[in-house]
């Protein structure tokens, strides 16, 4: 490194000032950096930030000057700058730059402002890197020779261009004021600090001397500044608190209105035009339509509309029908998502009515992910519709979305109560027929209290299924009533039907197999009427009533004589001998005493006049000594 002159001697009364200037800008920067960190973090912002960083900066200059003391004795003094100090200085301006484009607001100024501030930034970094380059390269006197000295007037220039633009920039705040003070303040001390070393041959403020009581002022300034940004942004945090407050006021109090209005109507066509109606009067409105989906045909059928065109009755003569994905209105149905179309000029999804409105906002009902209509309102002005618009016109849109579900709901449980009541008139005429043939009453009896528990539940579905199945039995048994025989096949028919009905009964936890012997002519051999059912009807009732989990029952038709036919039916149930322990013990009693399989027994009997004749015989079944099921074998004369 180059030799460096030999340093000035200073008088003890100087060294005191200079140490006494240094010492308390450094204390004033500590102080302000620590109130700026703590202030950063309950209000953090730009401003606040680039004014922490330039205390930094300016504290590593004098933090440089404590270490060139203390490692560079008799090479440096206190009112001479080094190598180290000077590259902190520069990175200084670097912050101070930022700081001057946040106060000033350069973003919103004039274009004047900003080729200033732009000009500034440029030659500060160009110094900086000048700086830089000297410490690196060992240029003596870098400030002082000819480029030096001409690249730091720019900089000073470069300033009080900046601070004269800031100064005439029109509606300035009181913290923008001291910012330009605080700047003018710097660039002053500065200039009046070389004019006393350079031309008066005063030395009080030379050097690093008075760049300490400059940046003295400029920190001062620069943190009243910060104060009463500060002070004007809670101050308008304030106010838009009070504003948020009453715009949330009056949403609450839209949403409100239109939350009794749709919950009192009965009907959905009214709410409808109502909810459309009060858009127009309550919200400020030129028109609003509302679209309820059509599902069968994907298409969108409008339902109630309110603006220009209307002529004061809740009728629409010709609606509008769109399809999902044309238009705007489309779209939304389509998508799901809303649309706030500021110019619908731009837009060639907008569709032309009765006049051309520049602002659309469509919403879309949902239950759910599901599209159920569109809540469509234009405007003539641009840019009409608000995050206001949009907050209330959403909830409107919910809530009509929830009223239309429950309508729907209400609706779909009345007509639900009306087939329950038809199907009750229905079974009442069955019960009449039932009792005119004397083998089928129990069945047709059990079987309505299964039909009309299930058709009580909330699954219309698999109610209807259950209907459309009962009903097909029902139409099998009263008919086969008419006759005193049937075939094997009708018979098999009529069993599968009842045995699904239990199935569904049983929430399909019943498992069936009917086998029919292959050498039966199951179209011509014929067999009483219902004389299986009741055998099985007994075995779901007394038996697999007391398992849990999986229950079974297996049929079979065999031929074991010329004039007999078999059946015989199993099941896992708890067996008859449990049954009727259980029955002894009065758990589970049966509420009825069955008569049925009497009736089975007389009739059969009476088909065949042999004392000795059993007509059927019931019988538990046995697997390593446990009851694992009940084996009834019917004896049917053919």
């Amino acid at each position: 490194m180059p030799q460096r002159p030999a340093v000035k001697m200073i008088t003890p009364n100087q060294e005191f000032f200079y140490i006494s200037v240094m010492h308390m800008a450094m204390g004033m920067n500590i102080i302000l950096l620590i109130l700026s960190i703590y202030l950063f973090k309950s209000t953090p912002n730009n401003l606040l930030k680039y004014y922490i960083y330039y205390l930094i900066s300016a504290l590593l200059v004098m933090i440089a000057k404590y270490f060139t003391l203390s490692f560079h004795s008799g090479t440096t003094s206190l009112t001479e700058g080094t190598y180290l100090e000077y590259l902190f200085a520069t990175i200084l301006a670097i912050p101070y730059s930022f700081f001057c484009f946040e106060g000033f607001k350069v973003r919103q100024g004039t274009k004047g402002l900003k080729w200033a501030w732009w000009t500034l930034l440029i030659l500060n970094f160009a110094h900086l890197l000048y700086t830089a380059y000297a410490w690196i390269t060992h240029i003596e006197k870098h400030q002082e020779n000819v480029f030096g000295i001409v690249l730091l007037a720019m900089v000073f220039l470069a300033s009080i261009n900046l601070i004269i633009h800031a100064s005439l920039q029109k509606g300035k705040s009181l913290f923008q004021v001291f910012i330009i003070i605080g700047c003018a303040f710097f660039i002053t001390f500065l200039l009046i600090a070389a004019i006393l070393e350079n031309h008066l041959k005063i030395g009080l403020t030379r050097g690093m001397a008075g760049f300490y009581m400059a940046i003295i002022g400029e920190m001062l300034f620069f943190g009243i500044a910060i104060a009463l940004s500060v002070k004007d942004k809670y101050k308008e945090g304030q106010e838009l608190r009070i504003i948020g407050l009453q715009y949330k006021l009056e949403i609450e109090q839209g949403i409100n209105y239109f939350a009794v209005l749709i919950n009192e109507h009965a009907t959905i066509d009214n709410m409808l035009w109502d909810v459309t109606k009060n858009c127009i009067s309550r919200l400020g409105l030129q028109d609003c339509v509302i679209y309820l989906m059509d599902p069968n045909r994907a298409i969108l059928v409008q339902k109630a509309a309110w603006g220009p065109k209307n002529l004061g009755e809740n009728t629409i003569i010709n609606p509008i029908e769109i399809p999902l994905g044309q238009g705007i209105v489309g779209s939304v149905g389509q998508s799901g998502m809303l649309e706030n179309i500021s110019d619908t000029t731009k837009d060639d999804r907008y569709i032309l009515d009765d006049t051309m409105r520049f602002s659309e906002l469509a919403i879309p009902i949902l239950s759910g992910k599901k599209v159920i209509g569109v809540l469509d309102t234009e405007h003539e002005n641009k840019n009409f519709y608000t995050d206001r618009h949009v907050q209330v016109l959403s909830t409107i849109a919910a809530l009509l979305s929830d009223k239309i579900e429950n309508m729907t709901i209400q609706h779909a449980k009345r007509e639900k109560e009306m087939e329950v009541l038809k199907l009750e008139n229905d079974l009442s005429e069955w019960k009449l027929s039932a009792l005119r043939s004397q083998m089928n009453p129990h069945f047709i009896f059990n079987a309505m209290n299964s039909i009309q528990q299930f058709t009580y539940s909330n699954d219309v579905d698999s109610a209807n299924h259950y209907i459309t199945k009962f009903s097909t039995l029902m139409r099998k048994v009263l008919n086969s009533s008419q006759k005193s025989l049937i075939t094997i096949d009708e018979e098999v028919e009529i069993l599968k039907l009842y045995l699904d009905i239990e199935n569904l009964r049983m929430e399909n936890q019943l498992i069936f197999k009917i086998v029919v012997d292959e050498e039966l002519e199951t179209d011509a051999i014929k067999l009483p009427c219902m004389v299986v059912q009741p055998f099985i009807e007994n075995a779901l009732k007394h038996g697999l009533s007391g398992i849990n989990g999986i229950k079974t029952i297996d049929i079979q038709f065999e031929l074991i004589d010329e004039d007999i036919l078999l059946v015989t039916i199993k099941d896992n149930g708890i067996g008859i001998s449990n049954s009727l322990m259980q029955k002894a013990k009065n758990i589970n009693p049966f509420q009825h005493e069955s008569k049925s399989l009497n009736i089975v027994e007389n009739r059969l009997k009476s088909m065949r006049k042999e004392a000795e004749f059993k007509p059927f015989i019931m019988e538990d079944i046995w697997e390593s000594g446990v009851i694992v099921g009940t084996k009834a074998s019917i004896f049917i004369p053919i």
